[in-house]
């Protein structure tokens, strides 16, 4: 039986971090890997409203993410 894509929500300004956290899972496959990706924290709750993300990676240092109000939100 074929697992199941793992979706992952980054939220993260582009550059270095992102690249480097794609080119990582890009070399996992079990269980294989949807990323999403946005620089953008609204953008990113808008994701985890459709229901579809199992996980959220977060850089507190992202545009419009003020640090505990935005793990707040994200829970």
């Amino acid at each position: 039986m074929e697992a199941k894509p793992f979706t992952l929500l980054l939220i993260a300004e582009a550059g270095n971090n992102v690249r480097l956290i794609q080119e990582m899972l890009a070399k996992t496959q079990d269980p294989p890997f949807n990323l999403l990706c946005t620089d953008r924290f609204e953008l990113g709750i808008r994701h985890l409203g459709s229901g579809h993300v199992d996980a959220v990676l977060l850089d507190v240092g992202s545009p419009n993410a003020v640090r505990l109000e935005a793990i707040a939100r994200l829970h």
